[in-house]
């Protein structure tokens, strides 16, 4: 008899074996069990994840003599001819070559027909994106009524390239990834029954590769025992996938770390001597420093943010703790570009080569906390105060004069919670006169606050506001002023000038501060701005 490779061995043949597609699942049974079977359906999904296997197992779950029913019997004729692919009731069709609108016009033709033994007639189409847009358009009428007996289930990769009016006339089911956790427990399950083992590490690395593919995983396992036999170690394993050892990255990242060339290179020659691809590689160490990332911003990181086993973790977090955040970031940005040289280069290995090499100068980054404290100690010595990295506070500037007019603050006070707009004209308005008779406001003759003070509303609002200062109505004169005269400071000007004397007052405060002279004298440079300190911040 005849070898079955496990991929075709262990090919699901009910909905409760198909693995990772929950929410696919799911829904066609319930689908099937309350009789809204839809007549057109779109698998989508990257390549093994059950796209196919789930067509078919739809199509026994129709036509099984039980049926329709979310749970073929597997035994009976209909679905003994679909698992096997000869049932004149299912026509799976590869999209890539029938691609051609005559290949669609025969199908239609077939469409009208009554199954031959089954309750429905299903047609599979595979890679359905390959057809060309002539054969969606004469497919698109049939897709739109299709006879009651007929299901179309149409599966592909790349979803992007079937036009809009067919998309609208199907269910669409997105089919995931398998997660690491679920294929590592199938590919158990199939080793029992095989009774065959494999160390944790060698599933593992088969996982890995096969990025989410059951079909994948099965395949790599198939050529893994064909390689080594019924229990390879775990060097086999590796040999036989023709990939980079986790260790191998594991140490050239150590090497990295500790900046050891001769070490690194050596690693790297070693490598290239055995085949492998170096694009591959250092794709590897950017995943890997990514990974490292990741154990040090995320304390217990879960699954989905890790394909690791614990023991990788633990490694992970090992060397995560010799280099702080910003020197793995820094790190992480050139391993990138060195990704994208070597990829470019007609001589990868001296690209792969000089890029680690060059990471060797990035030096560690240092907190301005740090460096602070550093200078502070080097500038007092051993009796030197804890040195904050925030500017220092400094005494608050002399008080800067006041128009005369001591109530015309309130005035605008009052105004600020009645009109804020308004009180904004006031507070660039010169209080020339304030009296309980007279009050007489000058602006520069042309400005926007001139002409914003003579509209009849704001002016009116002013008066009534004047009024209630008061007590009694008192006379408005808005005076015209040469942009010259100055006779009175406004309180926009009052506020700018004693803002201009903080700050000032601040840049000096902290021009003087001898932790930022040292760091002048010790880096060099100049200092080019000074933030203040909030008032919160002073007071501390």
């Amino acid at each position: 008899m005849s070898y079955l490779v496990l991929a075709r061995k262990y090919r699901p043949g009910t909905f409760g074996d198909i693995v990772g597609q929950d929410h696919v699942v799911r829904t066609l049974q319930n689908a099937i069990t309350l009789n809204r079977v839809h007549h057109a359906f779109l698998f989508t999904g990257a390549r093994g994840v059950g796209k196919t296997t789930t067509a078919r197992v739809l199509a026994r779950a129709l036509n099984c003599a039980t049926g329709p029913t979310p749970t073929p019997c597997g035994t009976c004729a209909a679905c003994v001819e679909i698992a096997e692919g000869r049932s004149p009731d299912v026509l799976e069709i590869d999209g890539a070559s029938n691609r051609g609108v005559e290949s669609v016009r025969e199908l239609r033709e077939t469409v009208r027909y009554l199954p031959a033994k089954g309750k429905h007639k299903l047609y599979i189409i595979d890679e359905v994106h390959q057809l060309t847009p002539e054969a969606f358009n004469a497919l698109l009428k049939t897709l739109e009524e299709p006879p009651p007996h007929v299901k179309f289930i149409f599966a592909t990769t790349e979803p992007q390239k079937i036009p809009a009016t067919i998309l609208s006339r199907c269910q669409r089911f997105d089919f995931r990834r398998v997660s690491v956790t679920q294929l590592l427990l199938h590919l158990k399950g199939i080793l029992a029954k095989e009774q065959l083992g494999l160390s944790a590490a060698a599933l593992a690395a088969i996982v890995r590769e096969a990025q989410g593919s059951v079909r994948d995983a099965l395949s790599l396992l198939d050529q893994v025992l064909s390689y080594a036999g019924g229990k390879p170690d775990d060097a086999q394993v590796i040999a036989a996938l023709g990939i980079v050892d986790r260790q191998l990255v594991f140490d050239l990242a150590d090497s990295l770390i500790a900046k050891n060339a001769e070490r690194l290179l050596s690693q790297v020659a070693e490598i290239d001597l055995r085949g492998h691809d170096l694009t591959d590689l250092v794709g590897l160490l950017v995943e890997h420093f990514r990974d490292l990332m990741v154990v040090k911003a995320v304390p217990e990181p879960k699954e989905s943010l890790l394909d690791r086993s614990p023991g990788e973790i633990q490694a992970l977090a090992a060397q995560a703790r010799a280099l702080g955040k910003p020197d793995l970031h820094r790190c992480f940005q050139a391993l990138v570009a060195v990704a994208d040289d070597v990829s470019r280069s007609p001589f990868p290995r001296v690209s792969l080569e000089m890029g680690l090499l060059r990471i060797f100068e990035i030096e560690s980054v240092t907190s301005l906390a740090d460096l602070l404290q550093k200078l502070d100690h080097a500038v007092h010595g051993d009796a030197a105060p804890a040195v904050s990295a925030r500017a220092p506070v400094v005494a608050p500037p002399p008080p800067v004069s006041r128009p005369p007019a001591s109530g015309w603050d309130a005035l605008v006070a009052r105004m600020r919670q009645l009109r804020p707009a308004l009180a904004s004209l006031l507070e660039h308005g010169r209080p020339l006169e304030f009296g309980q008779d007279k009050v007489a406001v000058g602006y520069t003759k042309g400005t926007f606050y001139w002409d914003a003070a003579h509209e009849r509303e704001n002016r009116a609002l002013m008066e009534r506001v004047l009024a209630e200062h008061f007590g009694k109505a008192v006379t408005l004169e808005l005076c015209a002023l040469d942009t010259r005269e100055a006779p009175v400071a406004t309180l926009a000007e009052v506020d700018e000038r004693r803002r201009s004397e903080k700050e000032s007052a601040v840049r000096a405060g902290a021009l003087k501060h001898p932790a930022v002279q040292g760091a002048i004298s010790i880096l060099g440079g100049e200092v080019k701005e000074v933030i203040p300190l909030s008032s919160g911040d002073e007071s501390a």
